[in-house]
């Protein structure tokens, strides 16, 4: 395998990786924040609910996520790549691996804070976040959220929506 085949494999991952979090996205409509101190007006409720989205989206967030750590290892692994496709491959690695910590982080501290269910996706330096409630988002709870992605991804992209 040439150069040129490693660079063409890299670029499909990535833009697997980008499909994947456009595919997580386009699930419900999504809190696009201003500044830190948006309102829960500005908070939109999707019309899916129940618990089986959640699961779902936690099924697939993890079944995305392995199967991209599986064809970066792979490419890591591969000797026959040039050594600048497997260092990138090695650093989308690290980073997917550190946004799954993340998200899980958020979810759990989330959970900590009174919401019955949350789903975190993290992906270019952006979060969404989907929260379990009966109710609209008050602004307390929409701020919490904002506290938790920025104290623990050190992330200030975010989008907030909720589904019952």
């Amino acid at each position: 395998m040439n150069k040129k085949q490693g660079i063409i494999i890299v670029s499909l991952l990535v833009l697997i990786v980008i499909a994947g979090v456009l595919a997580t996205r386009v699930q419900g409509p999504l809190y696009f924040p201003t500044d830190e101190t948006a309102s829960s007006e500005d908070v939109e409720k999707s019309s899916e609910s129940g618990d089986e989205y959640f699961s779902q989206a936690k099924l697939n967030k993890t079944s995305q996520s392995e199967d991209t750590l599986k064809n970066l290892r792979t490419i890591i692994e591969d000797e026959s790549l040039p050594e600048d496709s497997r260092r990138e491959a090695k650093d989308q690695y690290v980073s997917v691996n550190l946004n799954a910590q993340n998200e899980t982080k958020i979810e759990e501290d989330l959970k900590g804070k009174g919401f019955e269910d949350a789903v975190v996706t993290i992906g270019n330096d952006k979060a969404s976040v989907i929260v379990k409630s009966d109710k609209e988002l008050t602004d307390e709870q929409t701020r919490m959220i904002q506290k938790s992605i920025i104290t623990i991804a050190n992330i200030k992209d975010f989008e907030i929506t909720y589904k019952q």
